[in-house]
């Protein structure tokens, strides 16, 4: 009866704690409204929480910006920058979006599209370079985690429209992941930033080491974000940071894959 009696006395701390939590944290984040905005209808990145806090804060009016994956995030950049430029493979959610905001600049480029000439040499760098990808086999598993690198090379190489040190931050949450942070690597301005969405995921470890060894520090934003129910991981990179991190590699889950 005693340890009926403290369970439920624990149950209850439990759900009075959760209760604040979602009403002084996740409510105002928009979290329960099904949408990727917050209670002011304002667009917010599919980021982590914790990560868009930090976005605010260094996202400047003169700032400069691409991005791998067009979203609220292209919405939310367009508010806050001088300039953002999207890529996106996905016909019919790029309809979508110039339809709704015609002015937005994002360029379809589908698996398959050509390479921009400026980025073959260092395409060819990349080839050579001997990352591990750990492909799957599956396709649609693949495609999804952004790991079919040479399928969509002239995805990533759009980067390479602008001339090097153009952009200010450029953000890697689409296809060809490998490769589109071994661009950025190449092209980014030398004080600027390079965001990784989902980067918990070990599929990235090569090329997360690649950047470390290029003399980027990291910065891990751990934490829940929109529309999902569980946490994750976006990081910041950039040469500006005056510290070096001490385990690059996330681990990989136990008898899974994937």
């Amino acid at each position: 009866m005693i340890d009926e009696v403290q369970e439920n006395d624990e149950a209850a701390v439990v759900a009075q704690k959760l209760g604040f939590l979602a009403r002084k944290y996740l409510v105002p984040q928009g979290h329960f409204t099904g949408r990727v905005a917050r209670l002011d209808g304002s667009p917010t990145p599919w980021i982590t929480y914790p990560a868009r806090a930090f976005l605010d804060d260094i996202v400047m009016p003169e700032m400069r910006v691409f991005e791998y994956g067009a979203g609220n995030s292209t919405l939310y950049f367009r508010a806050r920058c001088a300039e953002i430029r999207s890529v996106e493979h996905d016909l019919a959610w790029h309809e979508r979006l110039k339809k709704e905001n015609p002015d937005l600049d994002i360029e379809l480029v589908v698996e398959g599209d050509p390479v921009i000439p400026a980025a073959a040499p260092a395409i060819r760098r990349f080839l050579e370079y001997g990352f591990f990808e750990p492909l799957s086999g599956r396709v649609d598993k693949d495609t999804m985690h952004g790991m079919r690198n040479e399928a969509f090379a002239g995805y990533a190489s759009r980067v390479f429209r602008a001339p090097q040190g153009y952009f200010d931050m450029i953000v890697v949450d689409g296809m060809a992941r490998g490769l589109c942070l071994f661009l950025a690597a190449e092209v980014v301005a030398d004080d600027g930033f390079i965001v990784l969405d989902n980067s918990d995921r070990w599929q990235y470890n090569a090329f997360q080491q690649y950047l470390a060894d290029s003399g980027f520090g990291r910065v891990d934003f751990w934490g829940p974000g929109p529309i999902n129910d569980i946490a994750w991981c976006t990081s910041f990179f950039s040469r500006s940071f005056r510290f070096r991190n001490r385990e690059v590699q996330r681990q990989r889950p136990s008898g899974d894959l994937w």
